[in-house]
Formats: structure tokens, sequence, C-alpha cells
């Protein structure tokens, strides 16, 4: 009878579901009312807060402390050719835009060397024009010469025709032998 009184507290309890010891059906509800339950949550602290309107009047406390400043963005100035600083245009901690500028090199070096250098230049000139004219007319007349000479020697060769033939460069001697024979033989030479 002990059986039957357990098996029907466990149906009513369950209501068809499989019975289990009551022992455990104890335990489970200690487990489901305990994380039901609520924590009470701890009262925020009260913090009191004078407030006071705004007056202008002196600094009464100065406070001294040592620093170290930093900027926010810095650069390495490096000039393109090596030469003393004339003069500074903006002062140590200023602030500065892109393509200001900011230092003067002095240029009496570089402009005795431009001077030098310029007045090398117009004697190497003056020299080229000097070497070129007087051997230019030299150069004509020894190629006018060459070229005569050929004439001649073709002619005494026994060549019917010589003429010149101008050209870019040096001009041409184009002759012409008539033996007599069946056939005509063409040559091209070059003198030089």
């Amino acid at each position: 009878m002990a059986k039957s009184n357990s098996k029907t507290v466990c149906s009513a309890l369950t209501r068809n579901v499989a019975c289990y010891s009551p022992f455990a059906l104890v335990w489970i509800l200690a487990l489901l009312l305990g994380a039901c339950s609520k924590t009470e949550k701890e009262p925020d602290p009260e913090v009191s807060v004078e407030a006071a309107s705004v007056e202008q009047t002196t600094i009464q406390h100065t406070v001294s402390a040592g620093a170290v400043l930093f900027p926010l963005e810095q650069a390495a100035i490096t000039p393109k050719i090596s030469a003393p600083v004339k003069s500074y245009t903006v002062k140590r901690g200023s602030r500065v835009h892109k393509g200001q500028l900011l230092a003067v090199l002095e240029n009496r070096d570089l402009a005795a060397a431009a001077q030098d250098n310029r007045g090398a230049f117009e004697q190497a000139q003056a020299s080229y024009q000097t070497t070129t004219a007087a051997s230019l007319p030299e150069e004509l007349q020894k190629s006018k010469g060459d070229m005569e000479a050929a004439q001649k020697m073709l002619k005494d060769a026994g060549f019917q025709s010589v003429t010149k033939i101008p050209t870019d460069g040096q001009p041409g001697i184009f002759a012409t032998l008539d033996a007599g024979a069946p056939r005509t033989l063409g040559l091209y030479f070059m003198y030089d």
C-alpha cells in the first residue's frame, strides 16, 4: 500500500511525467526557488555638491613646477647645399607654414664660384669660335683642292666626262669611260 500512495503523490505532482523520488523533487524545487530569488541592489552613494556663482577675480594660488614641452609635429631641415646661415626669418618655437622662408644662407662663396665658372665658360667658347673659324676655311680650301685634283686625275686617265655631285657632306664625283667594249662596268667609290 505504501507503493501505491507514492505513485499517486508522484502522479499528482508531475502530471504524467516520469516519477522521481521525493528527495530529488525537493532538491529541484530548492534550485528553482534559489534561482528565481532577487539579490538586493546596493544603494548609490550620495555626493553633495556645492554650487557657486561665477566671479571674475585675480588668481590667489600660484603653483610652480618643472615641465618639459614637446611639439605636436617637428621636422628636420637640411639645405641642399652647405653654407653658413646668414639670418633666420622666424623665431624658435613660432608656428610656420609649408613653403615659408625660414632662413637665408650666405651666398658669397657660391656667387664667386658661379662667376669663376662663367669666366671659364666664356673663355672656352671664345677659344672654340677662334679654332673653328680659323680651321674651317682651311678645310674648305683643302677639300676644294682635293676635288679638283681627283677630277684632273680622272680626265688624265681617259674618262670622257667627270662631274662633281654636291651632297650634304663632302661632294662626290661621277665619271664615265667608254672604251668601246661590248659590256659596260660601273664602279662606285668614295674618296675620303
